[in-house]
């Protein structure tokens, strides 16, 4: 193999892994914000499972008409 060729051939992999790296990093930040997302939602059922232990009465039944 040529030099030439050699070099371009390094530089694509170069690149390559580069934009590995870098798309990696994206799924790492986005898997971060779901786990806090995850988080918020977590917390926001345990208040209502709280504030539901408080006052058992609210929400049981629907008033309707006909």
């Amino acid at each position: 193999m040529e030099i030439p060729s050699l070099s371009i051939a390094l530089s694509q992999a170069g690149v390559n892994q580069q934009a590995s790296l870098s798309m990696m990093q994206k799924s790492i930040d986005q898997a971060g914000q779901q786990g806090q997302a995850l988080e918020k939602l977590i917390d926001s059922a345990e208040l209502q499972r709280m504030e539901h232990a408080m006052q058992p009465h609210l929400g049981g039944s629907i008033d309707t008409k006909v």
